[in-house]
C-alpha cells in the first residue's frame, strides 16, 4: 500500500505542479522557476491528505484515487494563489542601478531566510504526517 500511495501522490503532484507552471504561468522561487519546489510540497501535500482522509470515491488497485486528486486540487489552488504570474512587464524591465541592486538584495536575503525555514519545517511536518500515518495504520 505505502509504494501504490507514494505512486499516486507522485503522479497527481507532479501533473497538477505542471499544469501550474504551464497552463497558469505561475514561477516561484527554485530550480526551474519554482517548479521542483511547488512539485514537492505538492507531492508530499498529497502524500498526507490521501493517508490522514478517509477514504472517498472508488479505489484503484486497492488506492482511493479520489482522496489524492481533492486533496492536490485544493493545495494546488491554495499555493497558486500566492505565486506571482510572470508579466510582460517586469522581463522588460531596464537593469537596477547599484544602488537598487545593494538594497534589493538585503531585502531579498532577508525574505530568503524566513521562506526557506518555512519551506524546511513544511516539508518536516509533512514528512512527519506521512510516517505517523503510516506507524498508526
Amino acid at each position: 500500500m505505502f509504494m501504490l500511495d507514494m505512486i499516486f501522490a507522485l503522479v497527481i503532484g507532479l501533473g497538477l505542479a505542471v499544469l501550474v507552471y504551464s497552463v497558469l504561468g505561475r514561477r516561484g522561487p527554485g530550480p526551474m522557476a519554482g517548479l521542483v519546489v511547488f512539485a514537492v510540497l505538492l507531492f508530499l501535500a498529497v502524500w498526507a491528505g490521501g493517508i490522514w482522509l478517509g477514504p472517498i470515491g472508488p479505489l484503484a488497485w486497492g488506492v482511493p484515487w479520489l482522496t489524492f486528486v481533492l486533496v492536490g486540487v485544493i493545495v494546488t489552488l491554495f499555493l497558486a494563489t500566492m505565486l506571482p504570474p510572470v508579466s510582460q512587464a517586469a522581463q522588460a524591465e531596464p537593469p537596477p542601478t547599484l544602488e537598487q541592486t545593494a538594497a534589493d538584495q538585503a531585502a531579498s536575503s532577508a525574505a530568503l531566510l524566513a521562506i526557506s525555514g518555512f519551506f524546511w519545517a513544511l516539508i518536516l511536518l509533512l514528512l512527519a504526517l506521512v510516517v505517523v500515518g503510516y506507524a498508526l495504520d
